[in-house]
């Protein structure tokens, strides 16, 4: 979370300790924190400064009551707290607490301080104090509860939750709170009771789906563990806290929301990024960077139109908002909306004439939408200006090669890989060569290109992978399986990459190797049909008797006929009847095969007929495609 650096000194002008004639004689208050706040937007640092000399007023009075001096900390405190500013926080609230032990609020804003500062010992000792004060408040039922539960105290945790369910028996973190526990037991069924009674109460709460996949997992149903686990987006699991949530209403405008979007995405948690950015644009809904914000992350998440809508709303708002405009035409290029994507390059460049990243888009997108010479002729003006520039000379070969004039950029790409300013640059080169030759009808030629360019940049964009696809192409099976693995560790949820990697495998004999791969590759990825279906093909006919299990390939066959009843599906689960013996299912379901490959080519007709004699003679097969 978000917070100005904070540093606690007591005011030099006011002795603000507990030498004021106005505390009680036992009192031994902290000193008036005073947190730096160097580019804090102007209304919050208003408001604190109002706020603080409010209580500064107060204590250099002399006459305040405890209970009045404590009403004074704590509002600052809140304040603090809502910002973010922890370290000015907590002695403001501690003092609070001091001057009046007996209000709730106190002792649970400190558990919920330190609680998010990872202090359970404290957090731990301040929730216990409210929970005395307020013994059926159930957000204190519940803070507690996660903390037993992080010290794996499980018994007074899961007494807890039990206890604030009583009280509100529609608490989704309650029953989150229990399904946890019941995890930490092994106790899989009832975990997924609760869990599955939480995601019913808060949908939205889609980290619920990852516990509910490792507890289906557990129990060995595959199938439900997959689907919960790529559902998780990790929303957490949120409750009703009425101390806490009021905080909210204490902060002023919408740039606090916008630094702390910016921090969490600094720390790599997009979902609260865009939580912060949203809240941010409800504050301003005037403000384009709030929107230009909220749409380059949604863009860069994967909602393109919401993203778009935002981007757009930004450069409306603020038509000379270069950032804007250029990011708006890299998300429509990258959407093919490469027209529109030209004029907002343009746009750019007129805001900034000296732009070189808007002026080389600009050029790109010149040529990409048939207007090539105005492009060639942009890029030929840079390079008069900077000769050579490696990154101009790429989008010089592009534009020519857009045009027809491949040998020209192919001699453009060689000059760039020969130029040592920029390694990356050089393996972009050598890609272009790749296509360029394959092209030509030159594979051997693309592959050692793709080679060069991902040894100098192993994260070049899909460049393992179109490496696996020739190496397969060439017959190169093993080696393509490689190349298919190296894809894999960048790119783990992409279907293509890992059904290539498991098809290079089988078809270089690796059963066994397929077989994990496969495994694996289901756990990441949505479009998991054809993996699916590719995995009971495996366990039903693979060469190898450890690698086949018949019953389990007649369970995902089923599952995926059901899913989509096609000739090829139907003949998998005939593959399946037959690995387990049953020869008169496996000849109906392989007859129902060849009824629905009627229009099918003739060669796979016959290979079907085969397998059809094959099971009449009670033989299974051993080849998951031809055996002729």
């Amino acid at each position: 979370m978000i917070g100005f650096e904070g540093r606690w000194v007591p005011v030099a002008t006011t002795a603000l300790i507990a030498s004021s004639s106005a505390l009680s004689a036992s009192s031994e208050l902290l000193p008036l924190p005073e947190p730096a706040l160097a580019g804090v937007e102007d209304a919050v640092r208003e408001q604190l400064i109002d706020r603080r000399t409010g209580l500064a007023d107060l204590i250099a009075s002399g006459v305040a009551e405890d209970a009045k001096l404590a009403q004074a900390y704590g509002a600052l405190g809140q304040v603090y707290f809502a910002y973010e500013i922890m370290d000015a926080a907590e002695p403001c609230l501690l003092n609070a607490r001091q001057l009046e032990p007996e209000e709730f609020r106190w002792s649970y804003l400190l558990g919920a301080l330190y609680s998010r500062s990872e202090e359970a010992e404290k957090a731990l000792d301040n929730l216990l104090s409210a929970a005395t004060l307020r013994p059926d408040d159930v957000p204190t039922k519940l803070r507690l509860g996660r903390l037993y539960l992080d010290l794996a105290r499980l018994d007074e945790a899961e007494a807890l939750f039990s206890r604030a369910l009583k009280t509100d028996d529609r608490s989704a973190a309650a029953h989150h709170g229990l399904g946890r526990v019941a995890q930490e037991r092994g106790e899989w069924r009832a975990s997924l009771a609760h869990l599955e009674r939480a995601l019913e109460l808060q949908p939205g709460a889609s980290s619920i789906h990852y516990l509910l996949g490792i507890a289906h997992r557990e129990l060995g149903e595959m199938t439900a563990a997959r689907q919960h686990l790529r559902l998780n987006e990790h929303e957490p699991v949120i409750f009703s806290d009425p101390e806490v949530d009021r905080l909210d209403a204490l902060i002023e405008g919408g740039r606090y929301y916008l630094q702390l979007g910016d921090l969490a995405l600094g720390r790599g948690n997009r979902a609260l990024a865009i939580r912060a950015y949203r809240e941010a644009v409800r504050r301003g809904p005037r403000d384009a960077l709030a929107h230009y914000n909220l749409g380059l992350t949604l863009a860069n998440a994967g909602s393109r139109d919401e993203g778009l809508a935002h981007l757009q709303e930004a450069v409306e708002l603020d038509p000379d908002y270069r950032d804007a405009h250029f990011n708006l035409g890299v998300v429509l290029e990258e959407e093919e909306r490469v027209s529109e994507a030209e004029g907002h390059f343009s746009r750019a460049l007129e805001i900034d004439p000296d732009d070189d990243e808007a002026r080389l888009a600009w050029a790109r997108s010149l040529a990409r939408v048939g207007r090539g010479a105005e492009g060639e002729a942009v890029l030929e003006k840079m390079l008069a200006q900077d000769p050579g520039n490696p990154e101009v000379s790429l989008a010089l070969a592009e534009a020519l090669d857009v045009m027809g004039r491949s040998e020209e950029a192919e001699s453009i790409l060689a000059a760039v890989i020969d130029d040592p300013r920029d390694a990356t640059l050089a393996a972009q080169a050598h890609d272009g060569l790749s296509r360029l030759a394959l092209r030509r009808g030159s594979r051997s030629e693309a592959i050692e290109h793709l080679r060069a360019a991902v040894k100098i940049e192993p994260r070049l964009p899909g460049g393992f992978e179109r490496l696996g696809t020739l190496l397969g192409q060439e017959g190169a099976f093993r080696e393509a399986a490689v190349e298919f693995g190296r894809a894999a560790e960048l790119e783990p949820r992409s279907f293509s990459v890992r059904f290539g990697q498991a098809m290079a495998l089988l078809l270089s004999g690796q059963s066994a190797e397929t077989k994990r791969a496969v495994a694996e590759a289901i756990e990441f990825v949505d479009e998991d049909l054809p993996l699916r279906h590719l995995l009971a093909r495996l366990l039903a006919t693979a060469p190898e008797p450890e690698v086949r299990d018949g019953a389990r390939a007649l369970t995902i066959a089923s599952e995926v006929y059901r899913s989509r009843p096609t000739a090829d599906h139907a003949e998998t689960v005939a593959m399946a009847l037959a690995e387990e013996g049953d020869f008169e299912q496996a000849v109906k379901w392989q007859e129902q095969a060849l009824a629905l490959a009627a229009s099918a080519p003739p060669r796979q007709r016959a290979d079907m007929r085969r397998r059809l004699e094959m099971y009449r003679r009670r033989e299974p097969s051993r080849s998951p495609w031809l055996d002729g």
